[in-house]
């Protein structure tokens, strides 16, 4: 009995110690980074969320977790709290798109002001209030979608 006791405390030890590894390992990767990533779609910030907002379902199957590459109008920018840049662009009423800059991104000067016609890409992850791509950088206007 003491023998089988001690059998299951020693599973329940390396089953603990095995998650807390990955738990580790997983809290230490690097985040993938946008910059080499060929987007999904190419697409202006008032049809993308017109697309979320007639069909959540389908437009999750399309950008959700993908890159994206979004154009559109600046409505305002700002650097929160961490320091980190979040960037507006225009949608359909009161929607718009948030884009939420990779960490330690310095704009040019001037280069998000509003009013401004920009292109922007980063990971969709879905939809709120309005649409949001994280980890974002700027975008080169001529690529095409594959």
């Amino acid at each position: 009995m003491k023998n089988l006791r001690n059998k299951i405390l020693l599973i329940g030890v390396l089953v603990f110690l095995g998650a807390a590894a990955f738990g580790i390992y997983l809290y230490n990767k690097p985040h993938k980074s946008v910059r080499n990533i060929t987007p999904v779609a190419f697409i202006d910030s008032s049809d993308l969320i017109s697309e979320f907002e007639s069909d959540e379902e389908s437009a999750n199957g399309k950008y959700l977790g993908k890159v994206v590459q979004v154009s559109g109008t600046v409505i305002s920018s700002s650097i929160d709290k961490e320091g980190n840049l979040n960037v507006m662009l225009e949608g359909p009423d009161l929607a718009a798109v948030s884009c939420q800059f990779e960490k330690g991104f310095r704009p040019i000067q001037g280069q998000f002001s509003e009013g401004k016609r920009t292109s922007i890409k980063g990971f969709c992850t879905g939809i709120l209030i309005d649409v949001v791509l994280v980890q974002c950088l700027p975008a080169e206007e001529k690529k095409q979608a594959l």
